[in-house]
């Protein structure tokens, strides 16, 4: 399975990395700080799950989720965030959780389990 994550803040998106390793043991996911960088990412090499902060500089996670979708109409996308206020559109798009920061990895292996 492919895995990505996308937050602009460093510390939170290696925090995120973590919980996801450790859920996801045998997963290697990718981190990007930059949402077009993620866009060519899966452009060239496809995706089942991203997981996505909603507010970042530039362009917003529910922004990038529609990109996303029109890439791979199937992903799973997971929304990994510090508010709250966005889960009825996160949910419009379809997403498959919603998460809030804090993350640790029992929080991720429960998305995980209950993915499309």
């Amino acid at each position: 399975m492919k895995i990505i994550a996308v937050d602009d803040e460093e510390l939170y998106l290696e925090s995120l990395l973590s919980a996801i390793r450790k859920a996801c043991p045998t997963e290697n996911p990718v981190g990007f700080r930059k949402g077009a960088e993620a866009l060519a990412y899966i452009s060239e090499n496809g995706c089942d799950a991203v997981f996505l902060e909603i507010r970042m500089r530039g362009e917003t996670g529910l922004v990038l989720a529609k990109k996303i979708k029109e890439i791979v109409p199937d992903v799973n996308i997971i929304f990994a965030t510090g508010y709250s206020e966005y889960a009825v559109e996160a949910f419009r798009l379809y997403a498959s959780d919603y998460l809030l920061k804090p993350i640790d990895a029992e929080q991720v292996r429960r998305a995980m389990n209950n993915l499309r």
